[in-house]
């Protein structure tokens, strides 16, 4: 993993690129997002905080994202997966 990286958000003429260093974590390919539960780095406490209503299912937010995406006409989201980056394009048009 990318020791003290921090995400990034570039938006151009098109299109919104959002970079997160370390990649995609656990057994989860691209082909599975927003369709899946995700392995966590630590599940203990994403459970507690999951179960106190803190945080959301994870996952829902891609899926949600997909859909947004969809229903305002624009072009389907595209997730990269670049040895230890991974990249969300949102298009604009």
């Amino acid at each position: 993993m990318l020791e003290g990286c921090r995400l990034y958000f570039i938006c151009v003429q098109n299109k919104s690129v959002k970079t997160i260093p370390g990649g995609l974590f656990g057994r989860i390919s691209i082909d599975f997002l927003g369709k899946k539960k995700y392995d966590a780095r630590n599940p203990n406490i994403i459970s507690i905080l999951e179960d106190m209503e803190i945080i959301e299912n994870r996952g829902s937010g891609i899926a949600t994202m997909i859909d947004e995406m969809q229903h305002h006409g624009l072009k389907a989201l595209v997730f990269e997966d670049i040895r230890e980056l991974c990249c969300n394009i949102f298009w604009n048009e």
